[in-house]
């Protein structure tokens, strides 16, 4: 199992050498769940290829503010997602287009006013899809640079599905419901 690991390892670190599509970027997010108040959020993303024109992509967002007023309770929220999914790009440049998918995890935590009282609300972690549409444009290209490394600038408008399960509370439980809706992205990655 050890020359196993090994193997992998040495094969993955001979291909990150290899000219490629790999990258990181930085985002800010914005995501309008359906009848929850919309929130800002920041997060990273880090995209693997896989092969040419199909890239792996690691994304881990954070939003405070998500908030959800039913009668007299309000929800407020703190979600986590962390996204794995495929991106197919289409190979242009400058401009570049691309179709993403995959699963995410989040990560929730909040509380829940009832009457104004703070009640102690445990939140179940969820798991969840997305699916969507990205623009990538390139803003400095440096084919003088060892792995002609470029700065790009991306937008890409993502559609969320999950769903937050009952809460469960001292006094009682809340109901929970679907977290649906768009999320779009926009920021800066570095790639080589």
């Amino acid at each position: 199992m050890k020359k196993m690991a090994l193997v992998v390892m040495t094969v993955l670190g001979l291909a990150g050498a290899a000219r490629a599509d790999h990258g990181w970027g930085v985002y800010g997010s914005y995501f309008a769940p359906g009848n929850w108040d919309p929130a800002a959020g920041v997060g990273g993303k880090l995209s693997i290829e896989i092969v040419p024109h199909a890239l792996l992509d690691l994304r881990g967002t954070w939003f405070q503010d998500f908030e959800k007023t039913e009668g007299a309770s309000t929800t407020q929220l703190e979600v986590m997602p962390v996204d794995v999914g495929l991106s197919i790009v289409a190979g242009t440049k400058p401009v570049d287009v691309y179709v993403t998918g995959g699963m995410s995890f989040y990560s929730m935590d909040g509380s829940v006013y009832e009457g104004g009282r703070k009640q102690q609300v445990k939140f179940e972690d969820e798991t969840g899809f997305y699916g969507g549409l990205g623009l990538e444009v390139t803003l400095n290209d440096n084919p003088a640079a060892q792995g002609a490394t470029r700065v790009t600038f991306f937008v890409e408008g993502l559609y969320r599905y999950f769903a937050v399960d009952e809460m469960s509370a001292v006094v009682g439980s809340y109901p929970g419901g679907d977290v649906d809706g768009v999320n779009v992205n926009a920021g800066f990655m570095i790639r080589w």
